[in-house]
């Protein structure tokens, strides 16, 4: 799961490039997928206490604890803690944010199931 989330990430950049560029509120929204789908990015912020990683971690842990979301969304989340990732609660975040990602990482990924 780890693999096509980034697979489809990357293309995601590629085919909504000029949305993102002239929507500050999605790019808030996909700026801890860098991180998610870059470890050594995600280890930098680790590292520098950035406020990424705690958002980035606070993903992983929606996907582990929300019992709303699809099973392969929790899969995903699996997937994340395998290859080294954290799941971190992070009550500071917006919960409209926090909405927004769950629904832009269920659309990177039911394509695969």
């Amino acid at each position: 799961m780890y693999d096509v989330f980034r697979q489809n990430f990357q293309q995601y950049l590629s085919l909504y490039r000029q949305e993102l560029a002239s929507n500050p509120f999605l790019l808030n929204v996909i700026s801890p997928f860098y991180g998610l789908s870059d470890f050594t990015i995600y280890e930098e912020w680790k590292l520098s206490n950035d406020l990424r990683y705690y958002e980035a971690s606070n993903i992983i842990h929606e996907l582990m604890d929300n019992p709303s979301l699809p099973a392969y969304l929790r899969d995903l989340g699996n997937s994340f803690l395998e290859h080294g990732y954290d799941s971190i609660a992070g009550s500071d975040f917006d919960p409209d944010v926090v909405k927004e990602q769950m629904k832009l990482l269920y659309m990177m990924t039911s394509s695969a199931n």
